[in-house]
This record gives C-alpha cells, structure tokens and sequence, in this order.
C-alpha cells in the first residue's frame, strides 16, 4: 500500500510539473492562455511579479471581473474561461497560473526574431545575418551578456557562427548579433526511451496446456474443439465426429437384423 501511495504521488507531481505550456509570442501579437486541464468551476487567472502571485482576470458569464487596472483593455477571457492577452509587450513574459497552479510560461520576444528549438546535450550553430558592416561581430544573450569563447561556445572567426557545443536548459534565451535580436533559442529536456517499454500487446483466443504447450483457438468451417490433455492436446473435428455416429449406428442396426433373424428362426 505504501509502495502504491509513493508511486501516486510521483505520478501527480510529475504531471503538475509538465503542466507548464510554454508560450513564445512575439511582441504586439496576440496571446491566449489556456488552463493546463478543463475546469467547469470558476477561474481566476493570476501572474507571478516580484515573487508573488498576482491576480489578473476572472471570467465570468456576462461580464469578466479584473483584478488589474487596464486602460487600454488588453485583458479578456474566452469560451474556455482561457485568458486573452490583446498586444503584449516583453513585460507581459513570465509565469501565469490557473486557479493558483501552473498554466503558462509566456516569452515575449522581439518582432523579427527567428524561434528555434534544440533538445538538452545537442549541438547548436546560430548565424548572424549578414549587414554589410565589419565582419567582426559580437554574440550576446539576455542571460549571460556578452559572448566570447567562453566553455561550450565558440565564435567562428571565418563566418562569425556561433556555436554551442552541447546545450543546456539555461541556454534557453534570446540571442543577439551586434546588439540585434537574431534568435530565441529554447531548449527542451532530452527525450529518454526506456528499456521496459513494450508494444501493445494484441489479443489472441489461446489456450495453454498443462504440458507447456500454447496454440491459439479460431472457429474455421471446420468447427475446431480443442481437447486438452496432461501430455499436451488434440484437434479433432466435426468430421471425425460424424464419422463416429456412422459407425455406431451401423452396428445398431447390424444388431438389431440380427435379433429379427433369431426371433424368426425360433417362431418356426
């Protein structure tokens, strides 16, 4: 039992940490974030700002009840009681929740910046569009500022290409080219194939017999019956069986002739 309530919990936290979606939008577009499940109850959309949650929208039937002041009216909701975020901005980014628990993880990046995504431990080369300018040219990122040939990246210095040799979560980030935002790079967690997962199985009528032997039963024209035995097991047939009444019935009546020639002979 215990064993069973520790592989539960594990199963739900491992779904409640999936649940995260995560959301790359670019600037001045729009935004639609959906609950990680469907709720019928009643939904308040909250985001975390200086490490607090704070709450945004509630949708409601006729009229959505904000928790916010919005002027420019940016924040609405949809059928599916998901939230609508009209024109975001790179301030909107950030963590959203539904009814308190992890929905959306929302990047706004740049208008014009290519989206590219690469599993953990892959290698990855980012190019820098050309501009006619010097062909010296320098990589930054959000996260790390400037980039030089620091451990697991390398500068080209043939084509200004940048490499990263084997990328990890914390890569994730938008990456500039001589102060330009060229990509966003988002790294996903490296996808396992585990050994004790089986194809599914396809169901089949059989029989095993006590001797160790597996066959498997079908209904033919024949009209197959299995007989089982300790030894292993026999097929026989409705023919088989046909034949059987013909030869008791034969002797029935060979008896049965020969009673009626007894009886006559003893008459006389």
């Amino acid at each position: 039992r215990r064993r069973t309530d520790v592989g539960l919990s594990a199963f739900v936290l491992l779904c409640h940490v999936a649940a995260v979606i995560p959301l790359i939008v670019e600037e001045k577009a729009s935004a639609t974030l959906r609950c990680p499940h469907p709720v019928e109850e009643k939904v308040t959309w909250s985001r975390e700002l200086g490490g607090s949650k704070v709450d945004i929208l509630t949708p409601g039937g006729d009229r959505d009840i904000k928790h916010v002041e919005d002027p420019h009216k940016r924040y609405s909701s949809q059928a599916d009681k998901s939230l609508h975020i009209y024109k975001v901005t790179t301030s909107d980014s950030g963590r959203y929740f539904c009814n308190r628990e992890d929905a959306v993880e929302l990047t706004v990046i740049p208008a014009g910046a290519a989206v590219r995504e690469a599993e953990e431990g892959t290698r990855v080369t980012l190019t820098c569009p050309p501009d006619g300018g010097s062909p010296a040219r320098r990589w930054s990122t959000t996260h790390t500022g400037a980039i030089t040939d620091q451990k697991g990246f390398h500068v080209s210095p043939a084509d200004q290409t940048l490499t990263i040799t084997s990328v990890e979560m914390n890569n994730s980030g938008l990456y500039s080219c001589d102060g330009k935002p060229v990509v966003y790079l988002h790294v996903t967690k490296e996808t396992t194939t585990t050994s004790t997962s089986r194809r599914p199985e396809t169901r089949t009528s059989a029989a095993s017999t006590p001797g160790g032997h597996t066959g498997r039963t079908r209904d033919t024209k024949h009209n197959f019956t299995r007989l089982l035995f300790p030894g292993g097991f026999k097929t026989t047939t409705s023919a088989a069986k046909t034949s059987l009444t013909t030869d008791t019935s034969t002797t029935k009546r060979r008896r049965h002739k020969k009673n009626k020639t007894t009886t006559t002979s003893t008459s006389r």
